[in-house]
């Protein structure tokens, strides 16, 4: 069973075997805490978007193999979502893009990993923090619902460096007994 977690942390200093970011359609740097990963990376998304390799359309998702965290020199995985326009994301649209991104990992790897993300659409995507921390909730639940395969992802941790904001997921979570 998938344990999801909330902490207050920099995602660039991110211990997990698995990041999910993501990028909105037609982005070709990506900000927030997407493009703070990005920097520490070596812009490896900034790259993917202006070659056309990522457009950040909805349903689009890729891996970027193995990177190393600069800051702790642990190997790790970046899943990049497409969120598509950012005038078109709902809360309905992030759950299904993010129970999608869930179903895709737990078919690709191999062995039990952690995963951390962020409140996707909570910033430029104009969604608030309780529909984005209550989208990530329900897919998660959703995934651990379904029983079509084994669940290999351990825990999925929503990191946010914003003390408000991490405390308002947080009365969220803890008011709906997570």
């Amino acid at each position: 069973m998938t344990e999801l977690k909330l902490q207050r942390a920099d995602i660039t200093c991110s211990a997990a075997d698995i990041v999910i970011v993501n990028l909105f359609e037609g982005v070709k740097v990506p900000g927030g805490a997407t493009g703070a990963l990005d920097s520490m990376l070596g812009q490896p998304i900034s790259k993917a978007a202006q070659a056309g390799i990522l457009t950040g359309e909805c349903f689009e998702f890729k891996l970027l193999h193995c990177n190393t965290n600069l800051s702790t020199g642990d190997p790790y995985l970046t899943y990049v979502m497409g969120l598509g326009l950012k005038d078109e994301l709902t809360p309905r649209r992030l759950y299904d893009l993010f129970i999608q991104a869930l179903l895709a990992i737990n078919a690709i790897i191999a062995w039990p990993v952690k995963v951390d993300t962020i409140l996707h659409g909570a910033g430029i995507g104009g969604m608030t923090v309780l529909d984005s921390v209550a989208a990530i909730r329900l897919a998660v639940k959703s995934f651990n619902d379904c029983a079509a395969t084994p669940n290999i992802i351990t825990s999925v941790t929503v990191v946010e460096f914003n003390q408000a904001v991490h405390d308002a997921a947080a009365a969220y979570l803890k008011q709906l007994g997570q």
